[in-house]
């Protein structure tokens, strides 16, 4: 592997999203190139950093409740749209989403 390949790579790797054949092959090119291994660490400091719990910001209170009554009448099966059933989605038992097919049909 060469830096053209690995640089795209960088953030699955980080994040543990290659399969285990492309994350070996770029470990080994990390250990033999300076200019990605630095561009890995840096990448591992910002995620570190974006992490930060002071950088996190919590909703309103009345926001958090707006949101959450559609949400909580969802997963207890009720509409999934103000006005009333129809909606879109469906919460599933298991916390899934599952999504309708739209009941337009094209001119």
């Amino acid at each position: 592997m060469n830096c053209t390949e690995a640089k795209p790579l960088l953030h699955a790797y980080l994040d543990g999203e290659l399969g285990l054949e492309s994350a070996l092959e770029i470990e080994r090119h990390l250990e033999q190139c300076a200019d990605c291994a630095r561009e890995r660490a840096a990448l591992a400091s910002l995620s570190v950093a974006l992490g930060d719990p002071a950088l996190r910001f919590g909703a309103p209170e009345a926001l958090r409740r707006r949101v959450g009554a559609p949400v909580a009448g969802e997963a207890a099966g009720g509409a999934t749209a103000p006005g009333g059933g129809g909606g879109l989605s469906q919460a599933l038992p298991d916390g899934r989403l599952r999504v309708r097919r739209s009941r337009c049909s094209p001119s």
